[in-house]
């Protein structure tokens, strides 16, 4: 039997003050300070300003425009603080279930699970926004635009640490990185008639990203295919790289190089030999899309509704380790991916896909490094509004009756990939969001 119990507690004061004037000038201050029992006393406490403030410039008697409802500019200046590790992480925590067998007799012990960190502190996001919000021609149309900029300061994630030691990684506040991007929101009524109403908004974000500095002896942190280097993009893809398939004899081919004694890349040639292969790696992208959004349109005509939703991704990178697994079978007997029909069958044969070989020889590589582009369909509703004058009788305000289906199909490049839901660019066990049906009704009385 084991048993494992696991507790964590924050408190937070926070104020805010909000003002405004004439409609036309808002300002707003907040100001919060929490504490979490995740840090050492010593660093428990964080402080997190910020202020925002808004010109309705539409609103000013010099503005005069027969076409332009409304107008406002908009900025804001902010910090947040991070503390998701876990519960007891500045501290040498004991796993005390562990039992081995000594001359048939099973003895309990005990062993420090991590190392122990006590100067953890939090981690800290510095954002400035700048935006705008306008709404054009008797508000059947609206923009709104922003720009951002997110400096992230004493990261908290693994940092790694050689296996002699007993442990792969600690947790550790380890550099800064930025973010910049924008994001924009175009909406508005393409048609709109005394029975027929259609409306779409099209919402995207960019995002570039940057390590700023890592702190420690080395400007890059290797963590499986991941590279993590000052001046690129956090988790860089860092591994292999594929040259194809040698048509001869199937095997899987690389692009290999030498070094020079600067460290200096030399003599790159191709390569069948996987262990050199896997020490001449390549920078190969990352997650981060290009864009990424949503697209949402409805209809009404009469009494009936129809809205559809769907989510968007362009650009990007995902290693799909769980297809790397299906296409490089360990074991006789595990089930293959049916891409494994492309293989390499004999000379001649052309393909991206080498051959067959059970418990081979492999290296990480790009190979499999699957392009996240994606569209989904979200949700779709249908629903009907009985007429008001059908409902008098049994003092009804509104009936309505709709139908749905959430999740009702992904659109991307891989077949049983689903690129959805994060950005950390690596596939794991787990389950596609359900497709679900389902019918109802709305009564206001």
């Amino acid at each position: 039997n084991t048993n494992s119990i696991s507790k964590n507690a924050m408190i937070s004061y926070l104020g805010r003050a909000n003002y405004i004037y004439d409609d036309k000038y808002y300002f707003t201050a907040t100001f919060r300070r929490d504490g979490t029992s995740r840090l050492s006393k010593e660093n428990r406490w964080g402080n997190f300003p910020s202020i925002s403030a808004a010109w309705r410039i539409s609103k000013e008697k010099f503005f005069k425009s027969s076409w332009i409802d409304d107008l406002k500019i908009r900025g804001n200046w902010g910090r947040l603080g991070n503390s998701s590790i876990g519960d007891w992480d500045y501290l040498g925590t004991i796993n005390q279930s562990l039992v081995t067998i000594i001359g048939g007799v099973p003895v309990a012990g005990a062993a420090q699970v991590k190392l122990v960190n006590s100067n953890l502190v939090w981690e800290t996001k510095e954002t400035m926004n700048f935006g705008l919000d306008a709404a054009f021609l008797n508000q059947r149309l609206n923009v709104s635009a922003e720009y951002y900029n997110r400096k992230t300061t004493d990261m908290l994630l693994g940092y790694p640490k050689a296996t002699s030691s007993g442990f792969s990684e600690y947790n550790a506040n380890i550099g800064s990185m930025r973010n910049t991007g924008f994001e924009f929101s175009l909406g508005g009524s393409l048609i709109k008639t005394t029975d027929f109403i259609w409306n779409l908004t099209w919402m995207g974000s960019t995002v570039t990203n940057k390590v700023l500095k890592l702190t420690g002896e080395s400007p890059e942190i290797i963590k499986g295919v991941f590279s993590i280097k000052e001046g690129m993009p956090i988790n860089t893809y860092y591994m292999a790289k594929s040259a194809g398939v040698d048509p001869a004899t199937g095997a899987q081919l690389y692009w290999v190089y030498d070094k020079d004694d600067n460290g200096n890349i030399t003599n790159e040639y191709i390569s069948s030999d996987y262990q050199k292969a896997a020490n001449s790696k390549y920078y190969s992208g990352s997650r981060i899309p290009d864009l990424y959004g949503s697209i949402n349109t409805d209809f009404s005509y009469k009494n009936f509704d129809l809205s559809i939703l769907g989510t968007y991704s362009i650009g990007g990178k995902v290693y799909d380790s769980l297809y790397a697994g299906s296409m490089e079978v360990m074991y006789a007997g595990n089930t293959w991916n049916k891409h494994a029909l492309r293989r390499w069958q004999q000379p001649g044969d052309i393909t991206d896909v080498p051959r067959i070989q059970i418990g081979g020889s492999y290296t990480a590589s790009d190979r499999f490094l699957v392009d996240a582009s994606y569209f989904a369909i979200k949700n779709i509703t249908l629903g009907y509004t009985i007429p008001k004058q059908w409902l008098k009788k049994a003092g009804l305000e509104a009936v309505r009756i709709f139908g749905s289906v959430d999740n009702l199909a992904l659109f991307s490049h891989l077949d049983g990939m689903d690129p959805q839901y994060n950005f950390k660019g690596e596939t794991d066990y787990s389950y596609a969001p359900n497709k679900t049906y389902s019918v109802g009704f709305e009564i206001n009385f």
